[in-house]
């Protein structure tokens, strides 16, 4: 007999519940409103133990962002919990460039003795203490800049033609979010286009009907620390044998979250006999 030929499988909510509740040792059949109410609020308990123990593949994401002239830094948007990488481009030059930003921790950026320089932006700082909505009021790291703003760059009213007050727009290249404020060094000189990969929260479980924001790899897992969390409200006898479930679930899928493309490694060596350097 032939396989079914379907997609691949990822459970509702609503399933994964079931499923945890049997494993609690609870009969689904008799749990009622305020079993259901507690394990959705669990669900999301059980995203956020999956994002501090690893970083799943899933959830990274590219973002696009257009900076414009005097312009120190943007909003991310929300749920971005850090920033991996980013590259600038050009806009409308006659010679279009790409180059690769480095992304330094505030306190980096807070050490610097000219925060206010004009030029290529080369870093991304991340401060996670900005205000979480924009209000078109100062932040303490825009203080710290210590020149006025250019004319037509940032000021109380926004940036250009994004108004912090709009609702956001997809498929436009950038709207503001709520997430961690990004400080861009040097302050942008000219427009330009920033892209960048960055670790999104999990999506918030509030329906039982909806599908779960993981990978098929992820499903004993997280099933299992629901049922753990479970136990740990209405059957703590089982409390200690879901956990370790729990955890040689996540240790299994851990081996396959992992990149499988093949990596390519150059290195430099000097001679000190012959002049210039060898690539192997």
């Amino acid at each position: 007999m032939t396989t079914s030929g379907l997609g691949s499988w990822i459970p509702t909510i609503g399933e994964i519940i079931d499923d945890a509740l049997e494993y609690a040792g609870i009969d689904p059949a008799a749990a009622n409103a305020r079993h259901l109410k507690s394990a959705m609020r669990s669900m999301n308990q059980v995203y956020l133990w999956l994002e501090n123990n690893k970083e799943a593949l899933f959830r990274d994401d590219i973002e696009t962002v257009s900076i414009k002239k005097g312009q120190p830094f943007f909003y991310a948007p929300d749920g971005t919990l850090s920033i991996k990488k980013g590259t600038l481009r050009s806009v409308g030059q006659s010679v279009s460039f790409e180059n690769n930003i480095d992304i330094f921790p505030k306190a980096v950026w807070f050490d610097m003795p000219s925060k206010g320089q004009v030029g290529r932006p080369s870093i991304m700082a991340l401060n996670y203490s900005a205000p979480i909505t924009p209000d078109h009021l100062y932040t303490d790291t825009e203080k710290l800049i210590g020149e006025e703003i250019q004319a037509g760059g940032y000021s109380e009213g926004g940036y250009g033609d994004f108004d912090w007050a709009s609702p956001p727009a997809e498929g436009k290249a950038y709207t503001p979010g709520n997430g961690p404020q990004v400080i861009l060094w040097p302050i942008p000189d000219q427009d330009y286009i920033l892209d960048y990969m960055r670790v999104r929260q999990t999506q918030r479980a509030s329906k039982l009907g909806e599908n779960m924001d993981v990978r098929s790899i992820w499903i004993n897992a997280m099933t299992f620390k629901l049922g753990h969390m479970l136990c740990l409200k209405y059957n703590k006898a089982e409390a200690d044998r879901m956990g370790q479930l729990a955890q040689q679930a996540l240790e299994e899928t851990n081996m396959n979250n992992r990149e499988t493309t093949d990596i390519y490694m150059s290195a430099a060596s000097y001679s000190p006999i012959r002049r210039g350097r060898r690539y192997r």
